[in-house]
C-alpha cells in the first residue's frame, strides 16, 4: 500500500513538473510571439497552417515548413515613375506571406510594396519600423489605402506612373479627381435647387473644390471651376490638435459656412457615394474609396477571402483579394448605384420592395438584403441578359471622366445608343487604328479580354473617340466584353422597317423613351434633419448634432413618364428629390413650419422633382403604342381619368385623379407622379438645365395619334410614315362625322 502510494506520488511530481515545463516552454513561446523582433513568426506560422488546411495531402509539409525571413530588392531605377530611390531592400512578404499580387502589371517582384505603400524602414522585421511612415491619410476606416484621393501623388500619381504624361488620356490621378463619380457636383447641385438654396440649377458646389487647367466644353455643362460646398456651421469642420478649426479643404480650398440644409444632406447623408470616402460599410455597400473604389472588388459580405495572414478574415470592411482589377463587375458597381434613379440595380433586373421582408424563401421571409432593402427581379436589362457588365458599354471617360469639370452626369456621359447600333438613316460610325500609340491599342495590352492592332476598324462614340472593346469583325460590328472576353454581336437597326422608321420617333425621342418598358420609382423622399442625434460629415469626418434619417412614400415598378431632357429630346423620368423635408430641435421638437414642408424652387416650381433619367431597363419588345399615346401617367399628368373636352385646343381638359392628395396627410397640392396638367403647366421641378415635363402643344399631338391607334396599330402601317398627311386626309379616307360622334360620345 505505502510503495503504492509513493508511486503515485511519483507520478504526481513527475506530472506536476512536467506541466511547470510545459508550462514554461508555452511562456518563453508566448513571449517570443510577443516580442516585437518575432512576431513576424505568428504570422508565416499562421499562413502555413491555412494553407495545410487548404490543401490536406500537403499537411505535413506545411506544418514543417522552416520559418525564414523572406526578403526581395527591388531595383526601383526600373519602375515607371521619375523620382527614383535606388535599389530597395524590402522585407514585406515575411509577414505578409501569400499576400496576392496586385495586377499582372503591378508585380511584387518588379514594383514591391512600398512604391504605393511606402515606409522609412521596409527591411525592417520589426511592424512599427516597416510601418512607420506609411502612405496615409485621413480616411473613414483605416489610413493605409494608398489609392485615397488626398495622396494620389505619393503612389497612383507619381509622375510617370497614372500622371504626368504628354497623353492627357493617361493622366488617371487628373482625371478622376475631376470625374462627376468623384465630386458628385451634380447632386449638391440638385439638392441646393430642390431645397431653394441657389436660384439657379447648374451646380456649382463640389464635395471638393478643383478647378479645369485645360479646356472647359461649355457647350456639354464644362465649367472652370467647382467650389467646396460649404457646410451647415462651425461644428461641421474639422479641428487640429489644438482644437482650431481647419477651414480648408482637402485640396485646399477655403471651406465656407451658409447654414444650408441641402449642404447638411448632402455632406452626411449624400456623400457616402464620394469617391473621397470609403461610403457606406454596410452589407452589398462595402467599398474602398479614390481609384480602389472600382478597381478593388468587395464581396457584399465585406470578408477578405485572400492569403494573407495578417488579414482578418472575419472583419467587414476588406477588399475580396489584395488585387487591382480593370475586369469589374456590374455588382461592384451597384455597390454605389443603388439610390436616386437606381440605375445599377434596376440594369440587374432588382426593383427594392417596401419595408417587408419579402420575397418568400422556402415560405418564409427572405434574410437576403441588398444595400438595407429586400428586392424582386422581375425583369434585367437586355444588355445584362446577354451577359454584358456596366463597363462593356461605358468608356474609361464616361466613369473617370475626360478632366473637365460638369455639372451633370449625362453631361460627361460620351456613349449613345447609336453608336453601336446606328439610327434607320444612319449607320454606325468607325475608322481605322493606323498609330502605334493609339490610345485603344494600349488599352487592349493591358487587357486580359481583347486585344487592338493598327489596321483595326474601330466604332466611334459620338463624341469621336474610338471604343476600345467594339470593332468590325470580319465584316460585322462586334463587341468584345472588357470582362470576360466574350463576343456580342451587335444588331442594326438602319435601314430597317418597323418603329424605328417613324420620322417622328427618329428626330425628337432617345432610344430608350420607348424601350425602357420599366423601372423602379420611389416617391416622396421624406428627409428628416433630427438634431437629437449626431451625424457624421463623410467629408470632415466630424460629428455633430443633425442626423439625417430618410423614408419615402412608396416605391413602384411600373412603365416610366416621359418629358423633355436637357437635350431636347423625350426621355424617359422617374421621381427623384422629392423633398417633404422635416426637422427637429435637440428636444425633438419641430422647428417652425418643417413639418413634412414642401419648397418651392426659384422658378415657382414644387420640391416633390421628377428627373430625366436613362433607366438602364432596355427590353427589345417596347412600351405599346397606347402607353405613351393614351396613358396620361407616361405624359407626367397623373395616375388616373384624363377627361378631354371637344375643344381640340385641350384647354378644358382635365385629370380626376387616382389619389386625393388632400387625403394623404401628405402637404403636396398634386399626386407625386404628376409633372404638369393637362393644359402643360409644370407643377414638379426638375434639377437638369431644360428639362422640363411636356407643353401643352406635345401633349396635344401625342394624344392625336392616339384617335389613331384603333384602326392604325401597327409601326409599319403607311399613315405614320407622314402624320400630317394623314391628318389632312383624314376627311376623305375616314369617315369623319361618324368617328367624331363616337369619338365625342365616348369623352362625355
Amino acid at each position: 500500500m505505502e510503495k503504492s502510494n509513493r508511486h503515485s506520488r511519483t507520478l504526481l511530481s513527475l506530472t506536476v513538473t512536467a506541466f511547470v515545463c510545459f508550462g514554461l516552454v508555452g511562456m518563453k513561446s508566448a513571449n517570443a510571439a510577443d516580442d516585437p523582433a518575432n512576431e513576424w513568426k505568428k504570422w508565416q506560422t499562421k499562413y502555413n497552417q491555412q494553407m495545410a488546411s487548404k490543401q490536406p495531402d500537403k499537411k505535413d509539409m506545411w506544418m514543417k515548413k522552416e520559418l525564414v525571413e523572406k526578403s526581395i530588392v527591388i531595383d526601383d531605377a526600373k519602375l515607371p515613375h521619375k523620382e527614383k530611390r535606388g535599389q530597395v531592400k524590402e522585407s514585406c512578404l515575411t509577414c505578409h506571406d501569400g499576400i496576392e499580387q496586385m495586377s499582372a502589371f503591378h508585380t511584387i517582384e518588379e514594383f514591391g510594396c512600398t512604391i504605393c505603400h511606402g515606409s522609412d524602414k521596409p527591411d525592417s522585421l520589426i511592424k512599427q519600423e516597416a510601418h512607420k511612415n506609411m502612405i496615409a491619410a485621413r480616411s473613414m476606416k483605416g489610413d493605409r489605402n494608398p489609392a485615397n484621393l488626398r495622396i494620389l501623388e505619393k503612389s497612383c500619381g507619381l509622375a510617370g506612373c497614372h500622371d504626368g504624361h504628354e497623353q492627357a488620356d493617361k493622366n488617371h490621378v487628373y482625371r478622376v479627381r475631376r470625374t462627376v463619380m468623384g465630386l458628385q457636383s451634380g447632386i449638391s447641385g440638385a439638392l441646393r435647387y430642390q431645397y431653394a438654396a441657389q436660384p439657379s440649377k447648374f451646380s456649382k458646389f463640389s464635395g471638393v473644390g478643383m478647378d479645369d487647367n485645360d479646356y472647359v466644353p461649355a457647350h456639354r455643362g464644362g465649367v472652370k471651376k467647382m467650389d467646396t460646398l460649404p457646410v451647415f456651421s462651425a461644428k461641421d469642420l474639422e479641428t487640429d490638435d489644438d482644437g482650431n478649426f481647419i477651414t480648408k479643404d482637402d485640396m485646399g480650398n477655403p471651406m465656407r459656412i451658409e447654414g444650408e440644409n441641402a449642404d447638411s444632406q448632402w455632406r452626411k447623408s449624400c456623400a457616402r457615394c464620394h469617391f473621397w470616402n470609403e461610403g457606406k460599410q454596410a452589407p452589398s455597400d462595402y467599398r474602398a474609396q479614390g481609384c480602389a473604389a472600382c478597381h478593388v472588388l468587395y464581396d457584399n459580405d465585406g470578408l477578405y477571402k485572400g492569403s494573407d495572414p495578417t488579414i482578418p478574415k472575419d472583419e467587414p470592411g476588406h477588399g475580396k483579394v489584395h488585387q487591382i482589377t480593370i475586369s469589374i463587375p456590374a455588382e461592384q458597381c451597384i455597390h454605389c448605384h443603388n439610390r436616386g434613379g437606381r440605375t445599377g440595380v434596376s440594369y440587374e433586373g432588382r426593383v427594392e420592395s417596401d419595408f417587408y421582408g419579402t420575397p418568400f424563401m422556402s415560405g418564409k421571409h427572405s434574410n437576403e438584403k441588398y444595400h438595407g432593402k429586400y428586392y424582386n427581379t422581375p425583369m434585367m436589362d437586355v444588355h445584362y441578359e446577354k451577359g454584358m457588365e456596366c463597363i462593356d458599354c461605358h468608356t474609361q471617360f464616361d466613369t473617370m471622366g475626360d478632366g473637365n469639370l460638369y455639372s451633370k452626369k449625362h453631361e460627361q456621359a460620351e456613349v449613345r445608343c447609336q453608336d453601336c447600333h446606328g439610327t434607320y438613316k444612319e449607320g454606325i460610325i468607325t475608322t481605322k487604328v493606323t498609330d502605334p500609340e493609339d490610345r485603344v491599342i494600349r488599352l487592349g495590352m493591358v487587357s486580359p479580354n481583347y486585344e487592338n492592332k493598327v489596321g483595326d476598324e474601330m466604332v466611334v462614340t459620338a463624341r469621336g473617340n474610338k471604343y476600345t472593346n467594339v470593332k468590325i469583325i470580319d465584316g460585322e460590328p462586334i463587341l468584345l466584353s472588357k470582362f470576360d472576353g466574350r463576343e456580342h454581336v451587335m444588331p442594326i437597326i438602319t435601314n430597317k422597317p418597323g418603329v424605328h422608321s417613324i420620322p417622328q420617333h427618329q428626330e425628337r425621342m432617345e432610344c430608350w423613351a420607348c424601350h425602357a418598358r420599366h423601372t423602379s420609382q420611389c416617391y416622396g423622399c421624406h428627409d428628416n434633419y433630427d438634431q437629437t442625434a449626431k451625424g457624421k460629415d463623410k467629408l470632415t469626418f466630424q460629428k455633430s448634432a443633425g442626423k439625417w434619417p430618410e423614408f419615402r412614400t412608396y416605391v413602384r415598378y411600373d412603365t416610366p413618364l416621359l418629358g423633355i431632357s436637357a437635350k431636347g429630346l423625350v426621355n424617359t423620368y422617374v421621381p427623384g428629390c422629392q423633398v417633404f423635408f422635416n426637422a427637429v430641435n435637440n428636444k425633438g421638437e419641430i422647428i417652425g413650419d418643417f413639418d413634412n414642408f414642401v419648397f418651392q424652387s426659384a422658378e415657382g416650381y414644387s420640391s416633390v422633382a421628377t428627373n430625366p433619367v436613362f433607366t438602364h431597363t432596355v427590353r427589345t419588345e417596347v412600351r405599346s403604342c397606347e402607353d405613351c399615346h393614351l396613358t396620361p401617367k407616361s405624359l407626367g399628368l397623373g395616375t388616373g381619368q384624363l377627361n378631354i373636352d371637344p375643344d381640340p385646343s385641350g384647354n378644358k381638359d382635365n385629370m380626376k385623379y387616382t389619389y386625393e392628395m388632400d387625403r394623404s396627410g401628405l402637404s403636396a397640392a398634386f399626386p407625386l407622379d404628376v409633372m404638369a396638367t393637362p393644359q402643360g403647366n409644370q407643377i414638379a421641378s426638375t434639377s437638369h438645365v431644360g428639362a422640363r415635363p411636356f407643353n401643352q402643344a406635345e401633349i396635344n399631338r401625342i394624344l392625336k395619334v392616339g384617335n389613331c391607334l384603333s384602326c392604325h396599330d401597327g409601326y409599319d402601317d403607311p399613315i405614320y410614315q407622314d402624320i400630317y398627311q394623314a391628318y389632312k386626309d383624314f376627311p376623305t379616307k375616314c369617315q369623319k362625322d361618324a368617328f367624331i360622334e363616337k369619338a365625342t360620345a365616348a369623352a362625355k
